[in-house]
């Protein structure tokens, strides 16, 4: 078929139009990409060992969005999930693919949501308008700079996409591709996110605003899908729904916080100035001012809606379309907040339409169009701003907990996130002030005390740091972290038995806790059980795959137990899931060396030293590499640079002093070992080589003291009173040299030269 010139033009302007939303959401949301994993990122990816294995996809669709972490949640939401499973095993953790999958998403919906006003209204200028504005507001910020935000857009784009294919069926003659499509889409906004649950609704909206009959043949499936997910979650799923109930108020209690809601919600989508991202769990009375005005609100929009259902459909839709997909963030049901910005995610989309509609019918006067076409760019433009300017906010935990406490100076999980951010970087006295604050906001939440007692166990107050762990496992007696710090605590003060009691308590309270199997396989090494611990460090892989420590763990229990092989391939794979991961390079080289693979070792202490250049350790081993190849002259380069590193690197002068001694500079030689000498000088090598180096030099006086030294630390030494008699030899004091050329016989080394050119002296 040839395309008419109208509807060509008519499909490019369409283009030019998605194509300008995709810049739009590009350009205001390109600030946020480098954020950092913040609030529920830590546990929905960060720690999430589910993602880091596909043989955890069972799981991900039985049990709550939280449980890899080992948390407890009453959502069930695996697609969101899933989708940071795909993300992990494209990008692992770096943070940059998470957000730019988010603003991609949010790109999508918002050439969904011009897919929708499309069908619905047939109007390009409307549907720019729309998604233009959609994408551009503010208020969206929470659910697309915000990695642990994304089900808010999968679930909508979800919803989109099974509407317009429902409407597409329905003015199609029944082809069966659409309607197929339709509720593909439906289970997987389910599947999203709770909120889809709505959706019936919303048909039941359309076909009411635009006089479409309902066939019941297509409407019925949809809810039967929609029951059989209620009952799942009844049933099969009902710990989830359990979960985090409120007990203490009742619905009536919580409805007027959403009428108080509902007017702050007006203001924020007309004038996204003061957004505050947490409001907290507040409670209202009836007589409320702001209850009042909202309750009058929602009667008077609701009333005109219905008056205007006749005359202006798109009044209808768009109120009708708010105040349902509102419905399920009335906390009715107890949710952890009276109101949240991205629960206007899909409802701001019937605001959205609205003022369109209003831009439009003043865009259609020729005399105005270009008033009202600068007016909508400025509001656009404006709302990009506030976008970009609130994306700082959740791009770095200091500004992001910093303004929740400006707004909620009360919220006790602000006080705990701002002292984490703290503790990253390394301001440990404010940190331990946030949490102290924690604690007195919500003394019920274990968090607080965990952290706090992080914080005194750093600084040697582990008695102070038991308290606070006790303290938590009494106010949160499931979570397996209380226990899991509390064991720690009692394996580094060596009270072994209760850590191991701790630990598996940890582990029964969460079986997927890969950090306590880990350390209670620390706990089994350091009490010498190594086979107990590789068992344990097996154990932690298989529910972490890729925890780089417990390959390295593992490593050293089979080195210690001779098996050279296993402990090259775990060694190896700590180093393939953390390439900087320098003590791996080191024990790996160290093993290479210990068996004559010299050659290797030495490219791996050069490729652990390329990553960590200030670690003396490295050199010090690279120049015993050299040394065994015999390079010295590469070796004492080494040496040198350890040296710059840590000038008191005992071992490190000693070994450039045998290094010295065999290039033949027996001064440098008798240089490097009194340096040794003055970081430790108990050590007998150092004297012995120091009086060789002297004997070397000629200076027999200063290699007699050396000896004499050494003998008093090791007086049973043959070698040593062998060299002595030597020197007193030559210095010709012939009765000590006979006495030590005595003393070495009794110890059972002769000198046959030695004792020859004595024997004359004998009588």
């Amino acid at each position: 078929m040839i395309k008419s010139i109208s509807d060509a033009t008519h499909n490019k302007v369409i283009l030019l139009h998605i194509l300008l939303i995709a810049l739009l959401g590009s350009l205001i949301y390109s600030n946020s990409i480098n954020g950092q994993f913040i609030r529920d990122d830590h546990e929905l990816v960060e720690n999430n060992v589910y993602l880091k294995s596909w043989r955890y996809l069972p799981r991900i669709f039985t049990e709550n969005v939280g449980a890899g972490a080992g948390l407890r949640s009453n959502s069930y939401r695996p697609l969101q999930i899933l989708s940071y499973m795909i993300g992990y095993s494209l990008y692992g953790l770096d943070v940059r693919g998470y957000h730019i999958s988010n603003v991609l998403l949010h790109i999508f919906v918002g050439a969904a949501v011009y897919w929708l006003i499309m069908l619905l209204f047939n109007d390009r200028t409307l549907s720019f308008f729309a998604a233009a504005m959609y994408v551009a507001h503010p208020l969206h910020t929470g659910a697309v700079a915000y990695i642990s935000g994304r089900a808010d857009p999968m679930v909508f784009l979800c919803v989109l996409l099974s509407f317009i294919f429902y409407i597409k069926h329905t003015r199609s003659k029944g082809t069966r591709l659409y309607y197929g499509l339709s509720l593909l889409f439906f289970v997987f906004a389910l599947l999203s996110k709770e909120v889809a649950l709505v959706f019936a609704l919303l048909l039941l909206l359309y076909h009411a605003a635009f006089k479409e009959r309902i066939n019941i043949r297509l409407f019925i499936p949809i809810v039967i899908i929609t029951f059989l997910y209620i009952a799942a979650r009844l049933t099969v799923f009902s710990h989830f729904v359990s979960y985090s109930a409120d007990t203490t108020t009742s619905a009536f209690q919580r409805m007027p916080g959403f009428f108080v809601a509902l007017v702050n919600y007006l203001v924020l989508l007309v004038s996204p100035v003061y957004l505050k991202i947490d409001y907290g769990n507040v409670l209202f009375g009836v007589t409320h001012p702001k209850v009042i005005v909202g309750m009058s609100m929602a009667v008077l929009a609701i009333f005109y809606a219905f008056r205007s259902r006749g005359s202006n459909r798109l009044v209808f839709f768009s109120i009708g379309w708010f105040f349902i997909t509102l419905g399920p963030s009335s906390n009715i049901y107890f949710i952890n907040s009276y109101m949240a910005e991205h629960w206007l995610y899909m409802p701001s989309m019937g605001f959205c339409l609205l003022v369109s509609g209003l831009f439009l019918h003043i865009y259609r006067n020729a005399r105005l169009r270009k008033i009202s076409v600068a007016f909508f760019l400025l509001m656009v433009l404006m709302y990009g701003h506030l976008t970009v300017v609130q994306n700082g906010h959740w791009r770095d935990p200091l500004a992001f907990y910093k303004k929740i406490l400006c707004f909620n100076p009360d919220l006790g999980s602000a006080y705990n996130g701002l002292g984490l951010a703290y503790q990253e970087k390394g301001l440990q006295k404010d940190a331990g002030d946030m949490f102290k604050r924690a604690i007195q906001k919500d003394p019920g939440d274990a968090v607080g005390y965990i952290n706090l007692a992080l914080i005194y166990h750093d600084l040697g107050r582990d008695g102070e740091a038991i308290s606070l762990l006790k303290r938590a496992i009494v106010v949160n007696p499931t979570y397996a972290k209380g226990y899991n710090n509390l064991a720690m605590i009692y394996h580094g003060l060596g009270r072994n038995e209760e850590a191991k009691a701790f630990y598996e308590s940890a582990i029964t309270l969460n079986p997927n806790y890969s950090k306590a199997y880990y350390n209670l396989a620390n706990l089994h090494y350091d009490m010498g059980d190594k086979e107990k611990s590789i068992s344990l460090y097996k154990e932690s892989i298989r529910l972490d795959p890729e925890y780089h420590k417990s390959y390295f763990n593992l490593g050293l229990a089979y080195q210690d137990l001779g098996n050279i092989e296993e402990a090259e391939t775990f060694y190896k794979k700590a180093i393939f899931y953390r390439k900087d991961y320098v003590n791996a390079y080191l024990n790996l080289a160290s093993l290479y060396q210990e068996n004559g693979r010299n050659e290797e070792a030495l490219e791996l202490y050069q490729r652990a030293i390329g990553i960590s250049p200030d670690f003396e350790q490295l050199y010090y081993n690279l120049g015993n590499a050299y040394r065994q190849l015999g390079r010295n002259s590469e070796a004492i380069s080494s040496y040198n640079k350890a040296i710059d590193l840590k000038e008191d690197f005992f071992d490190v002068h000693y070994n450039l002093g045998n290094t010295h001694f065999d290039t033949g500079d027996y001064a440098k030689a008798a240089s490097s070992y009194r340096r040794a000498l003055e970081f430790r000088r108990d050590f007998v090598d150092a004297h012995y080589n120091l009086g060789n180096a002297y004997v070397a030099l000629g200076e027999i006086d200063e290699a007699i003291e050396s000896y004499k030294r050494a003998l008093t630390l090791d007086p049973n030494s043959a070698e040593i009173h062998i060299n002595l008699a030597t020197a007193y030899f030559i210095k010709g004091d012939i009765d000590l040299a006979i006495e030590h050329c005595d003393e070495a016989e009794i110890l059972g080394v002769v000198d046959r030269k030695l004792s020859d050119a004595l024997s004359s002296y004998k009588h």
